[in-house]
């Protein structure tokens, strides 16, 4: 038995050999079976954030290069004081919130959109272009959507500030990528 990189994604395999092959025990083909199975399990597990179910920064990566169309707005959402309701309300209050930032940005950003968790407080985002598309138009629609999101959490009550850094992806993928620490 091998194992072997295949793509981004690993493989277990035999040594195949023409006419044996078909001769191996079935519970030899099952446990190789098992262990590719468990293999794309815990690689989808390791890509995705467990609070939002969002890719997280590999993820979102992979899944850019891999679903990229010709050129797509692309970049970061930071979130103001998301870290001060973690330290002051804990952990459930912030993953709480998280969420209802999340779903707030699929609701102004629409259909098509691929986000991603890129930190504590920051999503990654990739909007694919039409024609006419401006990208200030995009920034001012999630900001006016996000902008001063309130929050409360027992007594304590919070406005979430956003930043919003946004530059265009063109054709060359693996070069652009740095796009998203320029965004």
């Amino acid at each position: 038995i091998r194992l072997s990189l295949v793509g981004s994604e690993m493989c277990i395999r035999d040594r195949m050999r023409p006419c044996v092959d078909r001769d191996s025990p079935l519970l030899e083909r099952s446990e190789l079976a098992l262990l590719d199975e468990g293999w794309r399990t815990l690689r989808e597990r390791a890509q995705r954030d467990p609070v939002t179910g969002l890719p997280n920064r590999r993820g979102f990566l992979a899944a850019l290069v891999d679903a990229v169309p010709a050129s797509r707005w692309v970049g970061l959402v930071r979130f103001d004081t998301l870290r001060m309701v973690g330290a002051r309300c804990g952990v459930d209050a912030a993953e709480s919130l998280i969420r209802t930032l999340v779903a707030a940005t699929h609701e102004a950003l629409g259909a098509g959109v691929l986000l991603g968790r890129h930190g504590d407080d920051t999503l990654a985002l990739a909007v694919p272009t039409h024609d006419g598309d401006d990208g200030e138009a995009l920034v001012a629609a999630l900001i006016d959507r996000l902008r001063d999101h309130p929050f409360e959490y027992g007594a304590e009550r919070y406005r979430i500030g956003v930043h919003v850094g946004l530059a265009r992806l063109g054709a060359d993928v693996h070069a652009d990528l740095s796009l998203i620490h320029i965004s």
